[in-house]
């Protein structure tokens, strides 16, 4: 049982292991995640197959089991079931799996507008336009406390749109960056980043 930091379904290395999640076997007791290893047995299998899923906590999104059973994509994907997966346990067979599961980040996008050399100012007089990979255009006023946005773990492109009567002087997400009209980012699971324009 795998954190999946970058939600591609996939353990990577340097992963971290997932302890006290219950994992469900068909017709056997469920069984807690070791907090050192993540992993849990379930053995003494009457060869069959079989449906193993897990109880989701709160906040959590499930993005694959994957088993040594029938290791291909299209397999591996046909085998996922509502809830679970279809687990194909063959006589002398030990079948591995990897439950992977992430959370989403969250993103917050701020106004700032400042003076030509860079000295701080009120000015909401404008608002900004701006576009973020996959959510809606949203406009943002100087310091208005921004917005927020749950994400998937992954790269997004923050873009303003241009303003004849303003320069765009980049974003700031812990240091200034120099797009011309935005910034990209790349965040992992639960992760928080605040970008500033």
């Amino acid at each position: 049982k795998y954190l999946d930091e970058n939600a591609n379904g996939q353990r990577a290395d340097g992963e971290t292991v997932l302890g006290g999640w219950d994992i469900n076997l068909t017709d056997q007791t469920t069984q807690t995640t070791d907090a050192t290893t993540g992993q849990v047995t379930f053995g003494n299998l009457v060869p069959s197959t079989y449906t193993l899923s897990e109880t989701i906590k709160d906040g959590w999104i499930q993005s694959a089991i994957n088993c040594d059973d029938n290791p291909s994509l299209v397999q591996r994907m046909e085998s996922l079931i509502e809830g679970g997966r279809q687990v194909t346990v063959d006589p002398g067979q030990t079948v591995n799996c990897e439950i992977v599961n992430y959370q989403n980040a969250h993103i917050i996008v701020k106004k700032d507008v400042v003076k030509p050399n860079g000295e701080p100012t009120l000015d909401q007089s404008t608002s900004f336009g701006f576009d973020l990979t996959d959510q809606k255009s949203f406009s943002l006023q100087d310091e208005d406390g921004g917005q927020t946005f749950d994400a998937k773990p992954g790269t997004y492109d923050i873009t303003e749109t241009p303003d004849d009567n303003y320069t765009f002087a980049g974003c700031d997400i812990g240091e200034p960056t120099e797009d011309e009209d935005g910034v990209s980012i790349t965040v992992t699971s639960y992760q928080t980043i605040t970008v500033t324009c």
